[in-house]
């Protein structure tokens, strides 16, 4: 039997061991454009989505995908391994929930070679922890329901026009200029990318825009005025508006949430 490798695009963000004293304490959700593993050493902790409740335990890891408008919640303290990261297609449109799997040793093996090797400065010992995390990303996003992930229809045309948008986060890309890269008439291409992604090309390419401004805001000094400049907005209100109409809150906001609650 053939195989055909999917290896997909994997992007860790930040990760980090920590002992929670507070989680949840500033109200609000903590809906982000990145996945979300989480496994906790004891008892002590718990998170809600849509309604349900689900504990966090030394038997079970958490896959929290990108985008999901979950609320967390410490009744006493814990040791609390986390780690953020962006996931390529086919992961890349999971529905947004709580996903549960049982910590199998081969997990619990890799989240203490991350530990391990980060604590160390050296880079070797980055090198170790970078290669046992994104082993633990894979592994951990293996245990998903293969209905669960979206395989699009391959087509070479709609790939290259994809990454241009994404080394074009900082300018508009109107649709005559994305035709031009695929090769292909204005309309047609219209259609065909929206056969292929589901969505127009200008609304996924805003998407795109505002999913790396939350990223920046989170994880970068930056100020709203540069972030704003940074994912092509002509200024900082309008930047502000647009953000506000897609995520639900404005980019100050979305950047005091995140520093508040610094493993959300």
């Amino acid at each position: 039997m053939k195989l055909t490798p999917l290896t997909p695009r994997i992007t860790p963000l930040s990760c980090s061991s920590v002992r929670l004293k507070s989680w949840g304490s500033t109200g609000g959700s903590y809906k982000a454009p990145y996945w979300r593993f989480y496994w906790n050493r004891e008892k002590g902790a718990r998170v809600s989505f849509a309604g349900q409740v689900t504990e966090l335990t030394p038997s079970k890891y958490l896959l929290i995908p990108a985008n999901t408008d979950f609320r967390a919640q410490l009744l006493s303290p814990v040791t609390h391994f986390f780690a953020h990261f962006r996931a390529a297609p086919p992961y890349d449109q999971v529905e947004p929930g709580i996903y549960t799997y049982r910590a199998r040793p081969d997990i619990r093996r890799l989240i203490a070679q991350v530990n391990a090797c980060t604590g160390q400065q050296s880079e070797r010992a980055d090198h170790r922890a970078s290669m046992a995390l994104l082993a633990l990303l894979h592994t951990a996003l293996a245990a998903l329901p293969e209905d669960l992930l979206s395989f699009r229809e391959p087509d070479d045309r709609i790939d290259k026009v994809l990454s241009h948008m994404a080394t074009s986060l900082d300018s508009l890309c109107p649709n005559d200029e994305l035709a031009a890269v695929a090769g292909m008439n204005t309309n047609a291409f219209i259609r065909r990318f929206h056969e292929v992604v589901g969505d127009s090309p200008q609304r996924y390419h805003l998407k795109q825009r505002i999913e790396r401004a939350c990223l920046l805001l989170h994880f970068s000094p930056a100020s709203i005025d540069q972030i704003a400049e940074r994912t092509g907005f002509c200024d900082r209100f309008h930047f502000s508006r647009v953000f506000k109409r897609i995520s639900g809150s404005s980019p100050a906001a979305f950047r005091r949430k995140a520093v508040s609650e610094t493993v959300a």
